[in-house]
């Protein structure tokens, strides 16, 4: 019986590890494909070779408070050789919709408090560290708590996804002497 469990432990074991193989494989296969998709050719000759030997994979789905913080430190690393793939998922954008109750709640909690503790500790994600002052000024000019509720739920429907945010620091790099850097959507939610 004892012999029975340690055979079947042994197969469960190897069938998980097998597994995880396949899905790095499938991992890799699909970032190589993206830096094929995404490598210009004459700029990679301007800048050695177009292959790179290290490749960062980022996740950042519904990061919008530190992703640029964190895409700051990626980029100040040297960008010998360095590809950078922040990855975001489509489910962002039905995150940002669900999230209008927990606007109000943070609205109700601040309007009682509100500091730079206070909002780290609470915000968890919803607005980017950024905004801070923004909200600061806006809980200086509300009249009431229903009057804050809402100017903070327009201010958080104007805020831009993680994807955008990605998309527009992207833009801002200079590729002779920045960190290369490409974006992706996670490879299950890609649509074809």
């Amino acid at each position: 019986m004892i012999l029975l469990v340690i055979i079947l432990l042994f197969a469960y074991a190897a069938f998980i590890s097998l597994l995880r193989l396949y899905r790095s494989y499938k991992a890799v296969r699909f970032i190589t494909k993206e830096t094929e998709l995404h490598n210009n050719h004459e700029e990679a000759d301007e800048i050695g070779d177009s292959r790179p030997n290290l490749i960062i994979l980022l996740p950042c789905l519904n990061e919008q408070s530190i992703v640029e913080e964190t895409l700051d430190h990626f980029t100040n690393m040297s960008s010998d050789n360095v590809l950078l793939v922040p990855i975001t998922g489509e489910s962002e954008t039905e995150i940002k919709k669900n999230n209008s109750e927990k606007v109000h709640a943070l609205a109700k909690l601040w309007w009682q408090d509100f500091g730079e503790k206070m909002f780290a500790y609470t915000n968890n994600g919803v607005f980017p560290n950024s905004c801070f002052q923004q909200l600061k000024k806006c809980k200086a000019t509300s009249h009431n708590v229903e009057e804050f509720q809402f100017q903070l739920t327009n201010i958080y429907k104007k805020l831009p996804t993680t994807w955008d945010m990605i998309d527009n620091y992207i833009k801002k790099i200079d590729p002779k002497t920045g960190i290369r850097m490409i974006q992706s959507l996670s490879p299950q939610k890609r649509s074809s």
